[in-house]
């Protein structure tokens, strides 16, 4: 099967997002399995419907998810797409042909048993489930079908067991998470319930009116405002995803009614705003977020990936007011001292020359994290600033950390000029000689390092 990594395909570093597409040809209509296997988070869609959803740090592996579905005769579409934290950015995916198929007596029982779970047929439903679940144990699907039954029969503690169980495997099933949402409600644990049916919505891409309908009367009868404006807010994204401006305006209108009393209210709000492209507003909604709590309750409740891009966001809008910025970097720290992008924010407060606390600590955290980027970036900044021995010794310490970059033996062979050691930069620049692209610089190098007089010469 493909193999796909998006770091050695588009050379980039860090979090992003890849997509995957490919066509096949199916000799005849029927079951077929995926094989999948990812670092991050993983979805996928055949024929423009979404079949699978998983979101889990891990090591990569061959089949890690299996799949089931229904290709037709003919041309069939397969779209994938990958999610990297910042570790792992590739994926596997192979399609296994009918040999590969469980037994017929599997797929015939489960078909069964949801055919007969829509009729409210339920003790025929959960005789064909549990048929299913004897012929091929731990299915997420059959699982699922399994709670959704025993949730119909009011076996509540039954249904969380079975329906744990199936989200162990499919953590972003649409159904799963609403069955769980549905047993946590009955179980009176609504804030459970509603983080269940928040998460089902989102894996529909905002589409699955079943569920907004479920977190909405369930946040009206528990008098919760926020949870009815959390969804009103998340129905305004499917509007504007779908392009149906009047309605998404609409809908993010009545939510604000709900949102703007609470920091988390303001916090998603900001984070609207910032995914529709108005950083501006996305700004102001963060700033008043962080007001509502103290720098202790902010460190607690908030991630440091929203922290940046509220740094971000003011770096854009509000270049001049470098002190806000600096304030939600200290808290940054506190959260996650180690993230490469809390680096880059603190290089854009203030130059990184001199013995500053920023630039203290822009140090401290490159040893934690040498990433061959951020190594480059500050010592560029050391370089350009005039402290060539720094900019030196910070090269030094990156090609000393494992990182292999012509870029940094070479600005420490400058910088090494500047400070007057020319036999060290001499043999850098001698080394350089061997790399491809750097043969002419370091020739010139070389030349107008002759022509400099030394003593004894």
């Amino acid at each position: 099967g493909p193999r796909v990594d998006f770091r050695a395909v588009l050379e980039i570093e860090g979090a992003g997002i890849g997509y995957g597409y490919c066509q096949f040809v199916a000799r005849k209509a029927g079951w077929v399995r995926f094989g999948i296997g990812s670092g991050d988070g993983v979805k996928l869609w055949l024929n423009d419907e979404l079949i699978h959803s998983n979101f889990a740090r891990r090591d990569i592996g061959e089949d890690q998810d299996e799949v089931y579905a229904w290709v037709r005769r003919g041309r069939n579409t397969v779209r994938v797409k990958e999610s990297s934290t910042g570790d792992e950015f590739r994926f596997y995916i192979q399609i296994y042909d009918e040999l590969d198929l469980p037994s017929s007596k599997f797929l015939d029982r489960a078909l069964a048993g949801y055919k007969a779970l829509d009729r409210a047929r339920y003790d025929d439903a959960l005789e064909s489930f549990m048929a299913a679940e004897a012929e091929r144990p731990g299915v997420p699907e059959v699982a699922v079908g399994i709670a959704e039954t025993m949730l119909r029969q009011e076996n509540l503690v039954a249904a969380r067991g079975w329906v744990n169980r199936a989200l162990l495997e499919r953590a972003n099933s649409v159904r799963g998470l609403q069955v769980y949402g549905e047993v946590m409600l009955r179980l009176r644990q609504p804030l459970k319930a509603f983080d269940a049916f928040r998460a089902a919505y989102r894996s529909s891409e905002y589409s699955d009116e079943k569920t907004f309908q479920l977190w909405t009367e369930s946040a009206v009868k528990a008098r919760w405002d926020l949870q009815r404006g959390l969804a009103l807010l998340d129905r305004s994204r499917g509007f504007r995803k779908a392009k149906k401006k009047t309605e998404a305006a609409g809908s993010l209108e009545e939510a604000r009614a709900f949102l703007e009393q609470t920091f988390v209210g303001l916090a998603d709000l900001s984070v609207y705003h910032r995914e529709g492209g108005d950083r501006k507003q996305a700004a102001s909604y963060g700033v008043r977020a962080i007001q509502k709590l103290s720098p202790q309750q902010v460190a607690l409740n908030c991630s440091a990936e929203w922290l940046l891009n509220l740094v971000k966001d003011l770096r854009q809008t509000q270049p001049e007011d470098q002190a806000s910025r600096e304030r939600i970097l200290r808290l940054v720290s506190q959260v996650d001292p180690t993230r490469s992008d809390l680096i880059r924010e603190l290089l854009a407060v203030k130059p990184a020359a001199g013995r500053s606390a920023i630039s203290k600590k822009i140090e401290a955290l490159l040893k934690k994290r040498p990433e061959s980027a951020l190594y480059k970036e500050y010592t560029s900044r050391l370089y350009s600033a005039g402290d060539y021995r720094r900019c030196a010794e910070f090269c030094a310490e990156g090609l000393a950390s494992g990182i292999v970059s012509r870029t940094l033996r070479y600005r420490q062979a400058n910088a090494l000029v500047k400070v007057k050691s020319y036999e060290e930069a001499e043999v850098l620049y001698k080394g350089l000689l061997e790399e491809k692209d750097y043969v002419k610089r370091a020739t010139e190098a070389l030349k107008k390092l002759a022509r400099i007089p030394r003593a004894g010469s």
